[in-house]
């Protein structure tokens, strides 16, 4: 058996590492999970970073742009604190999981584990999955796809002396010579999967130079979140679902978990965790699919689990019986993205055929039905014309009140080797556009959200005073303004403070 050390940057008992762990513990071997430190709030003219256009943002209501997960980096005593931590467990191997907003992370840690400790290195997660020849480069090996198959039979190589380089999904760099595997089949049967791993066992956090020992959602203050399925119907041109969709050609892509299986992960977490366990998140890319499991699901979570719960939906997914049957079950809260108001954008730019009269009917039910929602937006693309934006905008003041656009105007972000990437044709990171004209229409996405403002929102659309000068358009902004320059006050004198009551205040 082997000594596996995984390493999760940015993201708190992530799905992933939570499903390896448990794979690799069924089967003997020895598994410790090292979380590094958190994503943090942040406006973007506090950051240093050498590229700003690499950070992933959003326009709020405060007028200004908040960091999409920000990762700071570590510091020299946590990178010793992660060093001493691994040279106690002496591991045959580590493991990185990390998404691509922690490449520069993991490119770090990697190079500083192979030089101070030999270890081989193997990364996995979305960004080396999107970006295998780039990742190769620098790790030992690279799992593209999913990876608890792959890398349990690593495991198993590394422990028993065996062939580490033809292990289908593993791309391993033995010297001058790279060897692409080619990928192993979905998993279909997601039951065999044992639940994922959340104990405290060998597990322990690393933040703010400190080192917090068997550390497990006990220690989280957030809801239960679960998977019920893997893989998305749609192939939106920003998400990486489509880039992962291609690596497997003909099979079943959209794969779901039993309702028994379900409900069984839940009253084990219940029984577990007790009084902290008040709410769950499915993360599913779309919960409300397949009428007849969600009709048994429905019929068991009340009475078996019975806790109220979040999802995601999509507008042509969320047929009013659906949200009915989902909101007597304990449904109190979902997310879709719109995206944009333009149907020429969703169907040419985005491969995501959606009218606005879905949108809104879906609008309408939520609301009717006594749901919260909030909704998804993506700006700054420079694909849009300004015929688009006014779309958008017209869209949102026809939504029934009150309209949430779920952490502000989210700005288009090009994810490596991406459909909507290569229809830009530019670099990974923030696409070049007309600032003056997303400084307006920003402005009025967010200020749409109003529920007295929408008669006047139309009319100053059509200013073009107010296009040449959209600052001015920060005098209806000017509460929430008020509120980030306190924080923005704040984070530069006193940061610890600053991320201590962002933290205690949901910011």
């Amino acid at each position: 058996m082997a000594s596996i050390a995984i390493i999760v940057p940015y993201a708190r008992l992530s799905f992933g590492p939570a499903y390896l762990s448990a794979v690799l513990r069924s089967r003997g071997h020895d598994v410790h999970v090292i979380y590094f430190k958190s994503y943090e709030w942040a406006w973007l003219d506090t950051v240093e970073h050498a590229d700003k256009s690499k950070l992933h943002t959003v326009y709020t209501s405060s007028g200004a742009d908040r960091v999409f997960g920000y990762a700071r980096p570590y510091t020299d005593t946590e990178a010793q604190s992660l060093l001493d931590v691994l040279r106690n467990i002496q591991p045959d191997c580590v493991g990185i999981s990390f998404a691509y907003i922690s490449f520069d992370t993991a490119v770090g840690l990697t190079t500083l584990l192979q030089k101070e400790l030999s270890v081989p290195v193997i990364w996995g997660g979305i960004a080396p999955t999107s970006e295998p020849e780039r990742s190769i480069e620098i790790a030992d090996f690279v799992c593209v796809g999913e990876g608890e198959q792959a890398f349990l039979d690593l495991a198993d190589a590394i422990g028993g002396s065996g062939d580490t380089t033809q292990i289908s999904n593993i791309w391993a760099r033995e010297g001058d010579r790279i060897h692409r595997n080619t990928p192993r089949p979905l998993i279909q049967e997601l039951d065999e999967l044992p639940f994922p791993d959340y104990s405290p066992d060998n597990k322990c956090l690393i933040e703010g130079d400190t080192v917090v020992e068997h550390y497990g959602f006990a220690d989280t203050t957030g809801p239960y979140d679960i998977m019920t399925a893997r893989g998305c119907p749609y192939s939106c041109s920003f998400c990486a679902n489509s880039l992962i969709r291609d690596l497997y050609p003909g099979q079943r892509y959209v794969r779901r978990r039993s309702v028994d299986n379900v409900i069984n992960e839940l009253t084990v977490a219940k029984s577990t965790y007790g009084s902290r366990l008040v709410y769950v998140n499915f993360f599913d890319d779309v919960f409300t699919l397949q009428r007849e499991w969600l009709d048994e699901f429905a019929g068991r979570y009340p009475s078996e689990v019975g806790l109220p719960f979040w999802c995601y939906t999509h507008p042509s997914a969320a047929k009013p019986e659906i949200l009915a049957l989902l909101k007597k079950a304990g449904l109190d809260r979902v997310t879709s993205g719109i995206q944009s108001g333009s149907e020429r954008v969703l169907r040419d730019i985005y491969d995501r055929p959606t009218s606005r009269d879905q949108i809104l009917a879906m609008a309408e039910n939520l609301q009717r039905l006594g749901i919260r929602y909030d909704f998804d937006i993506i700006s700054n693309n420079p694909l849009e014309t300004d015929e688009d934006c006014r779309q958008t905008l017209d869209l949102l003041l026809r939504l029934p009140r009150p309209l949430r656009l779920n952490d502000g105007v989210v700005k288009l972000y090009l994810y490596p080797n991406t459909a909507i990437a290569r229809k830009v044709g530019a670099e990974p990171g923030m696409p070049q556009v007309d600032e003056k004209r997303y400084a307006f229409y920003n402005r009025l996405y967010l200020l749409a959200q109003s529920r007295r403002l929408r008669f006047l929102l139309r009319f100053l659309s059509r200013r073009t005073f107010l296009r040449n000068h959209p600052s001015l358009l920060h005098l209806l902004l000017l509460g929430p303004a008020l509120k980030r320059r306190f924080w923005v006050f704040l984070d530069r004198r006193a940061p610890a403070l600053a991320r201590l009551l962002s933290r205690r205040s949901g910011l």
